[in-house]
């Protein structure tokens, strides 16, 4: 059963991709593109239930250089429904005014590409992923305003993420010396830093939320494909040896995670503010995957978890009342609470829930990480109170300059269509669900984070 709904997980969105790309079919592109990603979605969910049950890693697929390309293990069901459900929100909330069978495509080309990378342990298809999935972005920001610019920006990082990942892949592969080693750890800490956007080599990421299209920036940016690099190729690495390359890269990643939360308060427009939020709690995430005991990766795999469902539909949200209301500024209230009310109170759910609300899976994840800190050095504290106070303060002014105050003399009611309400509802629902009942998940990433520090892939 595991082997056929991998398949489906993998190729159902690869063929759909690939058609819908090269189509010109406009009327069923979206209802075909959902209902392709809504299979997908159940069968990842399908996977991970039947993992779950037998709870014994898999290797799939044919031996390439002595490994198998497909591994199913606790990390991977666990990861596999999340990437799914991230592209079926994109899907249905994209808006009607850029809602083209080339961006379905694209969308199900990055999902294919998202959980072929959660499923193999295989430097080699993994960095031929990696590669892979930097190129959609790219050809989606060549078509939009400034988008020339933005990609030459986006471009450097991303091609400097790719030379660095390939390098130290190729390294491991060739050289397992302890000199190699350590050439090839630093080249694959560099090519994670600058996937998930740590500094110093984090500019690219509020800029590509200020220019390019949020459905494909959250599809670059919200599964953390960095993050799981970190799991599968830095981890096995550092252990039984020395961490400190990982300590370097979570020091650098609170301070990055605090940087972003503080840079965020300024911002005048909601689509930069978004984005340093998210490179706080991509930074968080990988603060806490970098920690040497299975508390601090179960913590990491829940922030992980949870800020990409509640960021997600932020995002989303964001994009649908973009299409109805055009560019949003922080700069003054806005009033547009009473024309969308149902949009404020998503907007101001996902953004509670980014930073541990109660009876959320961030509250969960908000927990694991402070048990996780409470042996660590006051600096590290320090960084991550820090980091959570301003991401809660940037959350409440947004919601307040964007809904708050009199509403405009011309204020028209936005209902929110069905598709719209489906995608976050169904996240929305994913995050409380977890946050009453987080067994069904911390339970499988106390199995994988037992696997990673003390053996296993």
């Amino acid at each position: 059963m595991i082997p056929l709904l991998l398949g489906l997980c993998l190729l159902l969105p690869l063929v759909a991709g690939l058609w819908l790309s090269q189509s010109r079919e406009e009327q069923f592109a979206r209802r075909l593109a959902a209902s392709v990603a809504g299979i997908t979605l159940f069968s990842a969910t399908g996977l991970g239930w039947s993992w779950g049950r037998a709870a014994v890693p898999v290797d799939l697929g044919p031996v390439v250089a002595g490994e198998a390309l497909f591994h199913v293990d606790a990390l991977s069901a666990t990861l596999l429904p999340y990437g799914a459900l991230l592209s079926l929100g994109v899907l249905l909330v994209a808006p009607r005014q850029v809602g083209r069978p080339q961006l379905y495509g694209r969308v199900l080309l990055a999902e294919a590409l998202t959980l072929g990378i959660f499923s193999t342990p295989h430097p080699l298809l993994f960095g031929l992923l990696w590669v892979l999935s930097v190129l959609l972005p790219l050809i989606d920001l060549r078509g939009r305003p400034a988008g020339r610019q933005t990609v030459r920006v986006v471009g450097l990082y991303m091609a400097l993420s790719a030379l660095s990942l390939v390098g130290g892949l190729v390294l491991l592969r060739l050289d397992p010396s302890a000199r190699t080693t350590n050439v090839a750890t630093l080249l694959l800490l560099v090519a994670v830093m600058s996937r998930k956007g740590i500094m110093p080599l984090h500019s690219w990421f509020p800029e590509v939320y200020r220019r390019g299209s949020l459905g494909g920036v959250l599809m670059l940016t919200m599964p953390q494909v960095g993050a799981y690099g970190v799991l599968r190729f830095l981890v096995p690495l550092m252990r039984g040896g020395d961490p400190r390359e990982l300590q370097i890269l979570s020091v650098l990643s609170l301070v990055t995670a605090a940087y972003g939360a503080a840079v965020g308060l300024v911002q005048k427009e909601v689509r930069p503010m978004l984005g340093y939020l998210a490179m706080s709690h991509s930074a968080l995430t990988l603060a806490g995957l970098t920690g040497t005991t299975p508390l601090h990766l179960v913590g990491g795999l829940t922030v992980w978890i949870s800020s990409g469902l509640a960021l997600t539909g932020m995002g989303l949200t964001v994009w649908a009342l973009e299409a109805r209301a055009g560019t949003l500024s922080l700069t003054t209230a806005s009033g547009r609470y009473r024309e969308a009310p149902l949009l404020a109170g998503s907007f101001l759910f996902f953004g509670l829930a980014s930073i541990g609300f109660p009876g959320t899976l961030g509250f969960v994840a908000e927990d694991l990480v402070a048990s996780a800190a409470l042996g660590s050095r006051l600096g590290t504290n320090l960084l991550i109170i820090l980091s959570s106070a301003f991401n809660g303060i940037v959350v409440l002014r947004a919601w307040f300059m964007i809904f708050g105050g009199p509403p405009p003399q011309d204020a028209q009611p936005h209902d929110l269509l069905l598709r719209e309400k489906t995608a976050l509802y169904v996240l929305a629902g994913s995050l409380l669900f977890l946050g009453i009942y987080p067994d069904v998940l911390v339970g499988m990433w106390e199995q994988a984070a037992a696997e990673l520090v003390h053996g296993g892939r």
